[in-house]
This record gives C-alpha cells, sequence and structure tokens, in this order.
C-alpha cells in the first residue's frame, strides 16, 4: 500500500507542477503574442511620427523602469518561495523612491500634452513587481489571467483613447492595462515598512544588488547595439538588423517561458527536471520549424526584408542555446548566486556589439547573425564554467571538512 501512496503523491505532485507550467508558459505566451497584436494595431491606426514618439516614451519608461526595480523583480521570485515574505514591504517602497524621482526628472523635459509617460513609468513599475510577486509565491493561474487582464485592456483603452486624446490616449491606454495589473504591489505600499534602515535587505544585499545590475543592464544596454548600427551603417541596415533582431526576440519567448517557472521551482527545493527537458525539446522544435521556414515566410509576407534571411536562419540554433543558459541561470539565481548571470549578461552584451558591428563589416547578413548566436554562446560558455567551478568546489570543501 506504501508504494502505491507514493505513486499516488508523485502523480499528485507532477500534475501540480504540469497544471503550473502551462499556466506561466501560457501567461508568457499570451502576453508576448497580444502584445504583438497591440503593436500592429497601433502601427497600422497611428501615422508614422504618432508611432515612432509612442515607442520613444514607451521604451524610455522601460528602460526607467529596470533601473528603479532595483533587481526586486528577480529577488521576489528567488526569496519568496523560501517564505521570506517580510521583503515585499520593503522592496516596494525602497523602488518606489527611484520611480519617483525619474517622474520628476521627466516633468521637466516630457512635453505637457504627454502627462500620461509619467503615469506609465509610475505603474509599469508597481506591475512589474506585482508580476515577480505572483511569480514568486508561485500563484501560477493568478499570474496568466493578470497577463492577459493587462493586454486585454491596453488593446482597447489605446486604440479607444487615441481617437479621443491622440498619442496621450495611447500612452494613458499602455497605463490603465499596467495600473489595473500593479493590485499587488499598489497594496504593499500600504503597508510602509518601519523606518529605513531595510534589516531584510541588508540580509540579502550581496543578492538584491546583482540582480539590480542584471535587469538595469538588460533594459538599459537593450538598444545599445542597434544604436551602434545606426551610427556605423546608417538607417537602411539598422532597419534590417531591427527586424532579425525582432526575430530573435520571438525566438526567446520558449526559453523565456520556461525562465518564470524553473526559478521558484528550484528556490523552493525542487529539481524541475522533466520542465528543462520539456523546455529543451520545445526549443529544438522552435529552431527546426525556423530554419526550414524563414525563406518562404519572408518572402511571402516581408519581402522587403528578404536579404535578411540568411542572419534569421543563422539565429534559428539561438533557442536551444539560450534554453541551456536560463537552466543555468536559474541554478544560481535559485541559489541567491545573482553574480554570476550578472556577468554572463555584461559579457554577452559586450560579444553582440561587437560581433555584429565587425562581423557584418566581413560578411555583411549572415556576419550580423553570427554576431546573435556568438553573443548567446558567450553567455552559455560563461555560465557553464561557472558551474563546473563551484561543483568542484563545494566537492572538495566537502571532503576537506571532518564529517559532523
Amino acid at each position: 500500500m506504501a508504494g502505491i501512496s507514493d505513486v499516488v503523491s508523485k502523480a499528485n505532485s507532477l500534475l501540480k507542477g504540469s497544471k503550473g507550467f502551462l499556466s506561466v508558459s501560457g501567461g508568457k505566451y499570451a502576453d508576448a503574442i497580444l502584445g504583438g497584436v497591440l503593436w500592429l494595431l497601433l502601427v497600422t491606426f497611428l501615422s508614422q511620427s504618432e508611432y515612432g514618439t509612442t515607442v520613444y516614451w514607451h521604451s524610455t519608461a522601460l528602460i526607467l523602469t529596470a533601473i528603479s526595480s532595483l533587481g526586486f523583480t528577480v529577488s521576489f521570485q528567488s526569496l519568496l518561495p523560501k517564505g521570506k515574505d517580510n521583503i515585499k514591504g520593503e522592496g516596494n517602497f525602497l523602488s518606489l523612491l527611484p520611480t519617483l524621482g525619474f517622474a520628476i526628472g521627466l516633468a521637466f523635459f516630457t512635453p505637457i500634452n504627454l502627462f500620461a509617460v509619467l503615469l506609465y513609468l509610475f505603474f509599469l513599475n508597481r506591475h512589474q513587481l506585482t508580476i515577480a510577486e505572483i511569480l514568486g509565491e508561485q500563484k501560477y493561474l493568478e499570474y496568466l489571467v493578470v497577463s492577459i487582464g493587462k493586454r486585454a485592456v491596453q488593446i482597447v483603452a489605446s486604440l479607444g483613447l487615441y481617437y479621443i486624446m491622440g498619442v496621450n490616449g495611447v500612452l494613458l491606454g499602455l497605463s490603465l492595462g499596467v495600473a489595473v495589473a500593479s493590485y499587488r504591489s499598489l497594496k504593499n505600499l500600504l503597508t510602509l515598512p518601519s523606518g529605513l534602515s531595510f534589516p531584510r535587505i541588508k540580509a540579502h544585499r550581496s543578492f538584491i544588488v546583482y540582480t539590480f545590475g542584471q535587469t538595469a543592464l538588460i533594459g538599459a544596454l537593450g538598444q545599445l547595439d542597434r544604436i551602434v548600427i545606426g551610427i556605423f551603417y546608417g538607417t537602411e541596415v539598422l532597419g534590417v538588423y531591427a527586424f532579425v533582431s525582432q526575430i530573435f526576440t520571438f525566438l526567446r519567448m520558449i526559453p523565456g517561458g520556461f525562465s518564470g517557472y524553473l526559478l521558484p521551482e528550484k528556490a523552493s527545493g525542487r529539481q524541475a527536471r522533466l520542465a528543462e527537458l520539456a523546455g529543451i525539446g520545445a526549443s529544438a522544435g522552435s529552431s527546426v520549424l525556423t530554419f526550414t521556414f524563414t525563406p518562404w515566410g519572408i518572402n511571402w509576407l516581408f519581402p522587403n526584408f528578404s536579404e535578411a534571411i540568411s542572419a534569421v536562419r543563422l539565429i534559428s540554433i539561438t533557442p536551444i542555446i539560450l534554453m541551456f543558459s536560463v537552466i543555468l541561470t536559474t541554478h544560481f539565481l535559485s541559489r541567491e548566486e545573482g553574480r554570476t548571470p550578472f556577468v554572463a549578461t555584461i559579457f554577452s552584451n559586450v560579444v553582440r556589439v561587437l560581433g555584429v558591428l565587425v562581423l557584418y563589416s566581413f560578411f555583411k547578413w549572415w556576419g550580423m547573425g553570427a554576431g546573435l548566436v556568438m553573443a548567446t554562446l558567450a553567455a552559455l560558455i560563461f555560465l557553464w564554467l561557472r558551474k563546473r567551478f563551484t561543483d568542484a568546489k563545494e566537492a572538495e570543501d566537502q571532503n576537506i571538512d571532518p564529517p559532523k
């Protein structure tokens, strides 16, 4: 009977894990797909100038939010599964300070008719902390509902308010979507920490500092490669590179979907081996499909970007590389080791900018794709070598320490 009980227990655990994974993946993919629909509709209805203005302020808000979140978007996902709930109040309050600072600074440079930019910056910060809290508490179904609800509100509100208020209405619609999905963080602001010593944050200071560096780096340097390409090779080449980068972003969806599930699971002590294998298989499948159908798809849907075919086929291998990087990154973050992923991110960004810039001058579009592949490989190799080193060090320490 004990054997049957163990089987039933394992089956229930597997079923629960599968539901969680499907909810997280569904939420990430729904967010990405509905977000794509939103921006496709905007580019259809807005003029070129209006669309450019919207994208500019949207990107500005994303960069400032990546900095003002102070790394808590990752820290919450790693610390909350370990029962360290008290860090929520301190983290929400502390991240509010740079957000308000950026908002005040923007108020001096933002046109008065774009007041919605300030609202978008504030609520975007609150929303990202809410998402991190939901994932950290492993409320995966709630994450799915919030992701879909946010995009649904943004689509309806942005298009509706555009006809009333123009670009300001679009930004206000984007703000309303993230505001509705910011309820947890806004609620936490009602419980302010006593004093300004932040003892719970200080207890994990090193980990939070490195996760802050990682998230800020990704947000701030995410556009650096496009700026460099535009400066050295002009807007026409930049246009093609932006198209390739968009495909690259799409290819990262599957590994990214698994990341949001693997980190909380590993942080709570589970192995999540089945999810890792599923991620590798799904990533390999997306690579094969991308390589096979890229020529037909681009020539039919985007004939003006046919020169990008070689680059897109080359980067079709990146989902597999990225999935292995996700497995290693979540391993380190679940152990509150933020330094390694942080350094890997810096290394990858440097290789990406230099690789694309140099290789394009020699091999044109093929070199552009090779630069992106090199960047993903650089991060993976660094993470793998670091894990080999830490595993060897832990084994050596266990052998040296006397048995207890």
